[in-house]
C-alpha cells in the first residue's frame, strides 16, 4: 500500500496543475495518516478524496484502514468496490491491487462468518486466472469446509450424531489448513459440537464446546457489536446441555441471559420456567437412583442386594467425580461428587443399609 501511494503522489505532483494540487495534498495527508497509524483520520481524508473520482490506491488505503480497525463489514464493501474498479483479466499476482482486494475481502468475510461471500472473492480471481494456485487452494478448502458443515447439519437433523461428530472433526481439520481463520465460522462448528456431544451424553465435551462458543460470541471484534442473536443461540444451547447434565442453576442463568438478549420470546420464557421448576425439584426431591445410575428395577431386588448396588455405584462414581482425580471442569466434578455422596446417604438410610 505504501509503495503504491508514494508512486502515485510523486508522479501526479510532478505534473499537477494548481487546481489539482490540493487534491494531491489530501492524498498525501491520507497516506501519511495511514503510515502513522491514524487510520480513522486516513479514512476521513479518503472519503473526501473519493467523490472526485474512484482511485484504486485510495480504495486500498481505505480497505486496509478498515481492516486494521477490525471493521470487517466495511472491508468487504470497500474490497468489492476496488474489484469493480480493477481490470480483472490476465494473470493475478501477489502485490497487485486487485489481489490485495481479494485477500482483504475474503479474510473480512470469513471474520464475519460469511463463507459464501468469501468464495465470491476467490471466484473473481479464478474466473480470470484459473491457474492461480494460492487462491485456488483457499477456494477449495473453504468450499470443502462449507460442504462439510452442510453435511453435518443433515446428520444432526437425522440424529446421526456419531457420523455428525466425524464430519465436524474433519471440518476442524480443514479449517486448520486455511490461511484465514474466522471466530464466527469456528463458533458455528463449536455450536454443532455442543449439540452433538450433548445428544451423545458426553456432557463434559458438550459444555466445553459450548463454553468456547459463548466466549467467542461474547467478545466483540473491533468495529463490530456483539450479535445478540448469535450469542443467544449459543447460550440457549449451553442451557439445554446444562439441563441434560442436571445443572439447573447454570441452565437458569443462561436462559435468563438469553431472555435479556432476546426480550419478548415466549419460547425462551417457557424454557426458563421449566428450568426453574426442575431446579426446585432437583433441590427438594432429587432422584437419587438417577444420580447413582442404579437399575430402574432395583426395587425388585432384596434389600441386601439393593445395598450392594448402592455401595458399588457410589464407589464407582466417587472415583470418577473426585475433584482431585476428575478430568475437566473441577466445579462440575465437585457438584457431581456432592450429589453422589448425598444420594448414597439418602438411599442407605431409607433401606437401612
Amino acid at each position: 500500500v505504501s509503495v503504491s501511494v508514494s508512486v502515485y503522489v510523486s508522479v501526479r505532483l510532478s505534473c499537477a496543475s494548481s487546481e489539482s494540487t490540493s487534491h494531491l495534498l489530501r492524498v498525501h495527508l491520507a497516506y501519511s495518516s495511514f503510515i502513522d497509524g491514524k487510520y480513522e483520520d486516513a479514512l476521513k481524508l479518503v472519503d473526501e478524496i473519493l467523490p472526485f473520482g474512484q482511485n484504486s490506491t485510495m480504495l486500498l488505503v481505505k480497505a486496509k484502514s478498515h481492516q486494521l480497525l477490525g471493521q470487517w463489514a466495511d472491508v468487504t464493501r470497500t474490497a468489492g468496490q476496488l474489484l469493480q474498479e480493477a481490470e480483472l483479466r490476465g494473470a493475478w499476482k501477489r502485490g497487485q491491487h486487485r489481489m490485495m482486494a481479494v485477500t482483504l475481502g475474503s479474510h473480512a468475510a470469513l471474520e464475519l462468518g460469511d463463507g459464501e461471500r468469501a468464495l465470491k472473492f476467490y471466484q473473481a480471481v479464478l474466473r480470470n486466472d484459473p491457474d492461480q494456485q494460492e487462491i485456488s487452494k483457499q477456494y477449495k478448502s473453504l468450499k470443502q469446509l462449507l460442504k462439510l458443515l452442510k453435511e453435518s447439519d443433515e446428520k444432526i437433523q437425522k440424529s446421526q450424531n456419531h457420523k455428525a461428530l466425524d464430519v465436524l472433526s474433519h471440518s476442524l481439520s480443514v479449517m486448520k489448513g486455511m490461511d484465514a481463520t474466522s471466530g464466527l465460522l469456528r463458533s458455528g462448528i463449536l455450536l454443532r459440537l455442543c449439540r452433538v456431544y450433548a445428544e451423545l451424553k458426553r456432557y463434559e465435551e458438550a459444555l466445553l464446546a459450548c463454553d468456547q462458543c459463548v466466549q467467542r460470541r461474547s467478545m466483540p471484534v473491533a468495529g463490530l457489536f456483539v450479535d445478540p442473536a448469535k450469542l443467544a443461540e449459543a447460550l440457549k444451547l449451553r442451557a439445554q446441555a446444562h439441563v441434560q447434565d442436571h445443572n439447573y442453576d447454570e441452565a437458569v442463568r443462561d436462559y435468563r441471559k438469553v431472555q435479556e438478549l432476546t426480550p419478548g420470546r415466549d419460547d425462551v420464557s417457557d424454557k426458563l420456567n421449566e428450568a426453574l421448576r426442575m431446579q426446585n425439584m432437583w433441590k427438594t426431591n432429587r432422584d437419587h437412583k438417577l444420580v447413582l445410575e442404579l437399575p430402574v428395577n432395583l426395587h425388585m431386588l432384596p434389600v441386601e442386594k439393593q445395598c450392594v448396588w448402592i455401595k458399588k455405584q457410589h464407589k464407582l462414581l466417587a472415583r470418577k467425580w473426585h475433584p482431585d482425580k476428575a478430568k475437566g471442569d473441577k466445579n462440575r466434578a465437585t457438584r457431581k461428587m456432592h450429589e453422589v455422596s448425598e444420594a448414597k446417604e439418602a438411599l442407605s438410610q431409607s433401606l437401612g443399609c
